[in-house]
């Protein structure tokens, strides 16, 4: 029989010690289901084909070094594209 597991996205927050920026409306409902992550950079660039967006989205310095080499318009768009999929969360590091 097929299980599945889940994680409050809070305990992640607690346990890690993350800094929140911004809750969603149903932040304290939101599970983590999937074990693996994902680094956005090609979602970024507008390729989202294959994108998991039940998966935490890590930002780190290729991402970010990547986004300011956009212009504020490019980053935007960007932005928003990444945005319209609902996915658990969005965590910058470094």
């Amino acid at each position: 029989m097929f299980q599945v597991y889940s994680v409050p996205l809070t305990t992640l927050v607690k346990e890690f010690e993350l800094e929140v920026a911004y809750k969603a409306s149903d932040y304290e409902s939101i599970q983590l289901t999937v074990a693996d992550v994902a680094r956005p950079g090609l979602q970024l660039a507008g390729y989202f084909y294959h994108f998991e967006p039940m998966r935490l989205q890590v930002v780190g310095n290729m991402e970010a070094s990547f986004i300011e080499k956009l212009s504020e318009a490019e980053r935007a768009i960007s932005f928003d594209r990444l945005f319209s999929y609902k996915f658990p969360a969005f965590l910058i590091a470094r």
